[in-house]
């Protein structure tokens, strides 16, 4: 992120800003969503 945009800094002004993303809880209900679409009988013939 572009630190410059915020004036509100004390001091020495960062140049960037670092930022962490979990994409745990994201990929865990898309994969739900995922699983619920497949047919459970037939694995093999949703993909073809």
């Amino acid at each position: 992120m572009d630190c410059a945009v915020y004036d509100g800094w004390h001091g020495v002004r960062p140049s960037i800003e670092m930022v962490s993303i979990d994409f745990t809880e994201a990929r865990a209900a898309r994969n739900a969503r995922i699983a619920a679409s497949v047919p459970a009988d037939d694995l093999f013939a949703w993909a073809a």
